[in-house]
């Protein structure tokens, strides 16, 4: 797989002297570490903890520089968009590059750290725009749809930004199914609304597993890409040897991980992780990858 950077070249025309810009994509391989350690990251955009990830540490928002966009976003609702003066909307432009950028440098950050503790692979949800009942979120005490949210700080494309900035750093992004990772339970497998009883607590009603619902949804992830039944069934692998989630509905999708679950074995792969040696030798042994070799 090739990744693409644009070279800018400047050129001067004989019959203008002005500089005409082009652009020329210039073609790299990727290049990636053998398989070494990888991390599960839960991507919140609705809370302070914005990334979190499977061994518990987390990226933080600092909640004044968002305000201060919500603030004024929610002042020009009030005023009427259709009312709004060129200047504020020139603000409101600055605000909105000001925010993309400090979440841009959050996961810079966050994959440099990843990069310092020797994690070559990372698991990642398909992050994908909001659809059905969940048309509105609170954000830092303001209320908006999440959609718009979305698309003014042009996070639809988080995803690929996260990616390209983890390749940039030798790290391989594999993703997979968001839902119900937030739902599934780790230690009896059973899928229920009712286990995440708070955005900040995961108590399942079957058995009265606890756990952190952030760091359990991070974990639930990586078990997607550790766990050889989920690993094969759920997903097919690209070129530089990334899993890729399958397409298929969420009805189905919720049958798979109830009947691959097994608790003996998912309790031995977390036991595993959980190990401060773990290691696993390949979790990519399995026939998905035969073609790519190791992760």
């Amino acid at each position: 797989m090739l990744s693409k950077q644009l070279l800018l070249i400047d050129r001067r025309e004989k019959t203008n002297s002005r500089k005409l810009v082009f652009a020329v994509a210039k073609e790299e391989k990727l290049t990636f570490k053998e398989y070494g350690k990888a991390l599960g990251v839960d991507v919140n955009l609705t809370a302070e903890k914005f990334l979190v990830s499977s061994d518990g540490i987390y990226t933080e928002i600092e909640r004044e520089v968002v305000k201060e966009l919500l603030s004024y976003l929610t002042k020009l609702d009030e005023k009427g968009y259709q009312n709004i003066t060129v200047k504020e909307k020139k603000k409101l432009q600055k605000l909105i590059r000001k925010v993309s950028w400090y979440i841009d440098c959050k996961i810079a950050e966050f994959i440099k750290k990843c990069k310092e503790e020797g994690i070559t692979d990372i698991v990642l949800e398909d992050l994908r725009p909001f659809t059905g009942k969940r048309r509105e979120i609170e954000l830092f005490g303001y209320r908006l749809k999440a959609n718009r949210f979305l698309r003014l700080l042009h996070l639809a494309g988080l995803k690929e930004r996260f990616i390209q900035i983890a390749h940039n750093r030798g790290i391989r992004v594999h993703l997979t199914h968001a839902g119900y990772s937030s739902q599934q339970c780790l230690k009896c497998g059973s899928i229920d609304k009712s286990n995440r009883p708070s955005q900040s607590l995961f108590i399942c009603r079957e058995c009265g597993f606890e756990e952190e619902a952030d760091r359990k949804s991070a974990v639930t992830l990586l078990l997607r890409f550790l766990y050889e039944p989920y690993r094969r069934i759920l997903h097919t692998v690209n070129e530089v040897g990334e899993l890729r989630p399958n397409k298929i509905s969420l009805k189905t999708l919720k049958h798979l991980l109830i009947k691959h679950f097994n608790p003996e074995n998912v309790s031995q792969v977390l036991e595993s992780f959980s190990s401060s040696s773990f290691s696993p030798e390949c979790p990519a042994e399995c026939s998905l990858v035969e073609h790519s070799g190791c992760l």
